[in-house]
């Protein structure tokens, strides 16, 4: 099965590609709950998108990455590995 994210009339969908027809699936691939659908297409009629929708900015907690706690410290001049906080951090999607 070759699970794919496709744009048709406009709109991101998932579909399960075989030949040359896409048929939509509901759920999310990353939930494990697809369920194929009656909804067909031909892959010429379909754009393919990347698998996951791009986001625009990625969280993440400074505890598992010494390197953005350093940066943290050096930019706030607030010591924060001695302290015990566990700063957040944001980054801009690449």
């Amino acid at each position: 099965m070759k699970l794919a994210r496709i744009r048709v009339a406009g709109r991101p969908r998932y579909a399960v590609v075989e030949g040359d027809t896409a048929t939509e699936v509901r759920g999310s691939p990353f939930r494990g709950d697809l369920k194929t659908t009656t909804i067909r297409h031909r892959l010429s009629d379909v754009t393919y998108l990347p698998v996951t929708a791009p986001v625009q900015l990625i969280g993440g907690v400074g505890v598992n990455y010494r390197d953005h706690v350093a940066q943290a410290e050096e930019k706030s001049g607030i010591k924060l590995g001695a302290m015990g906080i566990q700063p957040f951090f944001t980054s801009n999607a690449s």
